[in-house]
């Protein structure tokens, strides 16, 4: 119940935090794929296509295969079963039949891996701690299409706390601070 509260929330940041094994990254990848297809019925918005989202894990070798599993598991397939996309595995990168495109990133190796052409939406699966986290997120932020609203989806564990620091700075609200605009 609290997920689907999540997925029918309009803010153009969003954050899901629970327990291992709650449905995090399930609902992260339905979202991020409601883009790159064009429509999402649950909040029943149409997306411009074809377009370029982003999915951003800490890590290739241990996020990224999770990400991947996740994102093939919600996109379309034919009535045998065969997948209506392409991976690419060296570029990290999913094309779909519509001509979209779902780019995986790693955060692992700084701002430099996230440098790239702007996109639609971003899930960022587990945020980065530390400097490299705060630098990532700017540099994210910075990717937005100038004439579309970029949405971000954050999935997170609590226990997983290492971002948490620069995400209550520049998201969440403090005591006397108003709250960013587009955060939920």
């Amino acid at each position: 119940r609290a997920i689907l509260a999540w997925h029918e929330c309009k803010a153009r940041y969003r954050v899901l935090s629970g327990p291992n094994g709650a449905g995090k990254s399930t609902a992260g990848a339905a979202d991020l794929v409601s883009y790159a297809m064009g429509y999402n019925p649950i909040r029943e918005e149409e997306y411009n296509t074809p377009n370029v989202c982003w999915a951003v894990c800490v890590e290739f070798n241990s996020s990224g295969r999770v990400m991947y599993r996740k994102i093939s598991d919600m996109l379309p397939r034919d009535e045998q079963g065969r997948p209506r996309w392409t991976y690419n595995k060296q570029e990290h990168l999913f094309e779909i039949h519509n001509g979209s495109q779902i780019h995986l990133k790693s955060q692992k190796e700084g701002e430099s891996s996230l440098l790239a052409e702007r996109c639609r939406a971003i899930w960022i699966d587990e945020a980065m701690g530390g400097d490299t986290g705060e630098e990532n997120f700017g540099e994210l932020q910075a990717r937005g299409l100038p004439d579309e609203p970029l949405d971000m989806l954050f999935t997170l564990t609590p226990k997983m706390d290492i971002g948490l620091d620069w995400m209550r700075r520049k998201l969440w609200t403090e005591p006397g601070k108003e709250p960013h605009p587009d955060f939920i």
